[in-house]
C-alpha cells in the first residue's frame, strides 16, 4: 500500500524538480507558477496520507485532504491560464470552491466518521475542479489537437473521480483506499491517471504556448500587433497563386501618414507610437476578413485585397483615408493616410514586389498633388488589369 503512495509523492516531487528548473527562466509565467505551487501541495498531501496509520487523522485525513483540494484548485487555475480564461472571477470562484469542499468534507469526516462517506465527499468535490477546464479547453477556437485531447481527458477524469464516488455511496463493500479489492485498484488507477496527463498535459500544452508565442513575437509587428514585412510577403505570394488558380482579380494598396515626421517632432515618438496604433487599427476596422495588412516599415503599410477589382479597392481604400480623417488621438493629435492602390489580373510574372513598386508609384503621385487622398496606379498594357479597372 505504501508502495503506491511513494510513487504518487515521488512522482508529484518530480515533476516539482522539472518545474523549479524550468522557472529559472519563466519566473513571471503565473501558469508555471500556479502548477509548481499545485504538485508541492499534491506531494505533501498524499505524503500526509502515505503515514495514515502513524499520524493523527488531523493530519492524515482532514489536513491531506485540504492540502488536495488546494492543489486541485490551483492546477485547475494554471489549465485555465494556459488557455487564457483565468481572470479575477475564475480565481473567486475557485477560491469558494476550494473552501465549499474543504468545510463539506471536514464536516462529514467529523460528523460520521465514515471513511466510505468521506471518499464520497472527497471524489464529488474533486471532480467539481476539472469541469470548468475541459469545457473551457473543448471551446478554445481554434485549438490544437493537444488542447481538444486534454480537454477529453480531462472530461474523463472528471466523471471517473464522480463515478468512483457513486460507487463509494452505494456500495455495501469496504470502500477503503487502504483495503485490497476492485475499489481501490479503480482509485488508484483514476489518480495514476489523474497524476499523469495533469504533469504530462500541462508540459506539453506549456511548451504548444510558448511555441505559438514565439512564431507570433517572429511574425507580428510588436507596436501594432499586424504583420510585419517577411510575414506579410509570404502570406502575400501564398494569396497571388490561389488568385491565380482561381482567376480572380488583386488589388494592393501602399499607404503611409501624411508628414509624420511632424507628428513626432511636435508631439514626441511617444505619442507618434499612439498615431501608429490608432492608424493600424482604423485600418483593420475597414478590411474583410481575409484581406491582409502588414507593416513594411516605419507609418508605411501595405494592404493585399484578393478577389478585389478596382471599385472595391476603390471603395476600401477611400474608407480608411476618411476614417483616418475622422480620428483623433487623445484629443488633439489629427492625422490623414495617403494611399496608392493597384488592381491587376495576377499571371505567373506578378510578384510582391512588382505590387510594391506600382502601388509605391501611385503613392508617390498621391503626396504631389496634395496629400490626404488614394491614387490609382495604372499598369502598363503588358499587365493585364479587371474589367473593373476602368
Amino acid at each position: 500500500m505504501n508502495t503506491v503512495f511513494i510513487c504518487l509523492v515521488v512522482g508529484q516531487l518530480f515533476t516539482v524538480l522539472l518545474l523549479c528548473a524550468y522557472r529559472n527562466g519563466h519566473n513571471r509565467d503565473r501558469a508555471v507558477n500556479s502548477f509548481y505551487a499545485a504538485k508541492i501541495l499534491q506531494a505533501a498531501g498524499w505524503l500526509l496520507a502515505m503515514f495514515r496509520n502513524d499520524l493523527p487523522d488531523g493530519l492524515t485525513v482532514y489536513a491531506a485532504n485540504t492540502l488536495l483540494f488546494l492543489g486541485a484548485a490551483l492546477e485547475a487555475s494554471a489549465f485555465l491560464q494556459i488557455t487564457g480564461a483565468f481572470g479575477r472571477k475564475t480565481a473567486r470562484f475557485y477560491m469558494g470552491l476550494t473552501l465549499v469542499c474543504a468545510f463539506v468534507f471536514c464536516m462529514v469526516a467529523f460528523m460520521t466518521g465514515s471513511e466510505r462517506y468521506r471518499i464520497v465527499a472527497a471524489s464529488l468535490g474533486m471532480a467539481l475542479f476539472f469541469v470548468l477546464p475541459a469545457v473551457k479547453m473543448l471551446g478554445v477556437k481554434p485549438g490544437s489537437l493537444l488542447m481538444k485531447m486534454t480537454g477529453y481527458m480531462n472530461v474523463l477524469i472528471s466523471a471517473g473521480t464522480w463515478i468512483r464516488g457513486i460507487v463509494a455511496w452505494t456500495t455495501s463493500d469496504s470502500a477503503s483506499l487502504y483495503e485490497p479489492g476492485v475499489f481501490q485498484s479503480l482509485s488508484f488507477m483514476l489518480l495514476f491517471l489523474l497524476m499523469f496527463m495533469g504533469n504530462v498535459g500541462f508540459v506539453l500544452l506549456s511548451k504548444e504556448r510558448s511555441d505559438r508565442e514565439l512564431l507570433r513575437l517572429a511574425s507580428y509587428d510588436d507596436l501594432t500587433g499586424v504583420r510585419n514585412r517577411r510575414t506579410f510577403i509570404l502570406e502575400a505570394k501564398r494569396t497571388l497563386a490561389l488568385c491565380r488558380r482561381k482567376r480572380v482579380p488583386v488589388s494592393f494598396m501602399l499607404m503611409d501618414i501624411d508628414d509624420f515626421k511632424d507628428i513626432n517632432d511636435t508631439y514626441g515618438h511617444d505619442r507618434g507610437d499612439l498615431v501608429l496604433q490608432e492608424y493600424a487599427a482604423i485600418v483593420q476596422r475597414c478590411l474583410r476578413e481575409g484581406d491582409l495588412l502588414g507593416r513594411y516599415g516605419g507609418d508605411e503599410f501595405a494592404v493585399l485585397l484578393s478577389g478585389s477589382d478596382a471599385e472595391a479597392s476603390d471603395f476600401s481604400a477611400e474608407a480608411i483615408r476618411r476614417a483616418a480623417e475622422e480620428a483623433c488621438v487623445e484629443s488633439s493629435i489629427r492625422f490623414t493616410l495617403s494611399i496608392g492602390v493597384v488592381t491587376v489580373e495576377p499571371d505567373h510574372m506578378l510578384s510582391v514586389d512588382k505590387l510594391y513598386k506600382l502601388s509605391d508609384n501611385a503613392l508617390y503621385q498621391a503626396k504631389q498633388q496634395g496629400r490626404n487622398r488614394a491614387t490609382r496606379s495604372v499598369p502598363d498594357s503588358s499587365w493585364p488589369t479587371s474589367s473593373a479597372a476602368g
